[in-house]
């Protein structure tokens, strides 16, 4: 599904400055930085807007802000990614840490992630990774995804970026929800990715 375009612009903008005034913190591997802001309450209306609409036309019950967890509030926050030129996202999991796993019966982190700025080259998330005895990442989906659309990311599964060319970066929100149970709308093995108006 997509985002507005006046939405889009209006978050991609606020990223750009928030970069530009160094705003971001470093995270990554050293060959391969990128950077990320954790949204708050200071953040402009539009992506609490966003994260409404996202929640409505997923049908999610985020359980998230109706449970105590006792994890750090950024191990599950929404979060605004800046990828530069030669930055990528290593294949990883995003999990429920143990003690949260297990105050909540079993739930499962999930994100959806809204592309703000689609990189000129690279820059493309692989889904619904594998990996083999080595633990080397085998056997993902590969989505494109359009300035201004978003996706289900399923983060118990291995998932990462390709290396981003050129010198426009990918920028993009992923905003995290805690859900009862797995499959939310479906599954990105089927390859799927959810184009609206």
């Amino acid at each position: 599904m997509n985002i507005s375009e006046s939405n889009r612009i209006e978050m991609l903008e606020w990223s750009n400055d928030r970069f530009a005034k160094g705003k971001f913190g470093q995270f990554g591997p050293k060959d391969g930085l990128f950077y990320a802001a954790f949204l708050n309450d200071s953040w402009p209306i539009v992506f609490n807007n966003v994260r409404s609409q996202i929640v409505s036309e997923n049908s999610i019950i985020d359980l998230k802000d109706s449970v105590e967890l006792i994890s750090h509030p950024n191990s599950y926050a929404d979060i605004v990614i800046w990828m530069p030129e030669g930055s990528y996202m290593h294949d990883h999991q995003d999990l429920l840490r143990n003690e949260d796993y297990e105050t909540l019966g079993g739930a499962e982190l999930i994100r959806y992630n809204v592309q703000l700025s689609t990189a000129n080259g690279g820059g493309i998330p692989c889904y619904n990774m594998d990996s083999d005895d080595n633990h080397k990442s085998i056997d993902g989906t590969e989505i494109s995804l359009q300035e201004g659309e978003y996706i289900l990311c399923e983060c118990k599964n291995l998932h990462q970026c390709s290396v981003i060319v050129g010198d426009k970066p990918r920028i993009y929100v992923s905003y995290a929800f805690i859900i009862s149970k797995p499959g939310v709308n479906g599954s990105l093995l089927k390859k799927e990715i959810v184009r609206g108006a």
